[in-house]
């Protein structure tokens, strides 16, 4: 499995157990960013991105101790890693 399909995996994993999409506006983000195919566009796009999934990221680092704030953590660390890697 590689990085993109390990992201949408624990992506959509997570949403299975979430009823409400508010707190996927950082998968949107993400989605868009991948999706960019504008050069110009594109790294605008994924500064969007890195700054929606890291506030998220700071939101639920304070309730670490939460079995599904957990698992949202490990989705936006490997999206984060992604959106790195971007060209």
């Amino acid at each position: 499995m590689n990085l993109k399909e390990t992201v949408e995996s624990i992506i959509s994993d997570f949403e299975k157990v979430k009823a409400s999409a508010t707190n996927y506006i950082w998968g949107q983000a993400y989605e868009r960013a991948l999706m960019e195919t504008d050069a110009s566009r594109k790294a605008r796009s994924v500064a969007f991105a890195e700054t929606v999934l890291y506030g998220r990221r700071q939101q639920l680092e304070r309730f670490s101790e939460d079995s599904e704030a957990k698992q949202e953590l490990e989705a936006l660390k490997v999206a984060i890693q992604h959106l790195r890697r971007l060209p």
